[in-house]
């Protein structure tokens, strides 16, 4: 899958530094198997995957909402045309393959969307690589359950990832089931 490398703004990467050093990051986060030093760069990936899909979105004139400032996790990360975005950002080196799946969390309320964003420190800065989406709907009928430090979570593989390039014609079908702001309804299970 051929995916969008993406260089982010110096906005962005201000932006995601200062949540990454915001942040409050408890002893018993994870279950105190995560230093403080490991939370800030995951945040700071976190907030840059966001920043990059934002400023991707710009780039289309896409109209969209991102409170680049927003911190409560279980909020949308990106909402657009009344659907809802969970950006998951990943380094290239958590998977044995360099190749990360997208990570799910159980704990955050189900989005309309889930995009995976690949980001790495390189000689030349940050870069990144928006590396596809997938409905809600569509990772429930292919997820895996993964161990995360003894926590539930769900696993979508890669290769059931749609490229980014799709994503505008997947915007328009989804949104047209969504009503007055309110996300896209879904099926039952």
């Amino acid at each position: 899958m051929t995916g969008v490398r993406w260089t982010p703004s110096v906005e962005s990467l201000v932006i995601a530094h200062d949540h990454a050093v915001g942040g409050d990051y408890p002893d018993h986060f994870d279950g105190g198997r995560s230093t403080r030093a490991k939370q800030r760069r995951d945040n700071f990936a976190g907030k840059l995957g966001e920043a990059v899909v934002s400023e991707w979105l710009d780039s289309m004139c896409v109209p969209h909402d991102w409170d680049a400032f927003e911190d409560a996790p279980w909020a949308a990360d990106i909402s657009l045309y009344g659907l809802t975005i969970d950006v998951k950002a990943r380094y290239p080196w958590t998977a044995p393959n360099g190749l990360p799946d997208l990570p799910i969390t159980s704990s955050r309320c189900a989005p309309d969307l889930y995009v995976l964003v690949e980001t790495s420190p390189g000689a030349d800065g940050w870069t990144t690589t928006i590396v596809g989406w997938i409905s809600y709907d569509e990772a429930r009928r292919v997820w895996r359950d993964v161990d995360y430090y003894h926590t539930a979570n769900k696993e979508v593989r890669r290769s059931a990832l749609h490229t980014p390039s799709s994503l505008l014609d997947g915007l328009v079908s989804l949104s047209n089931t969504a009503q007055d702001g309110q996300t896209a309804p879904r099926a039952e299970a």
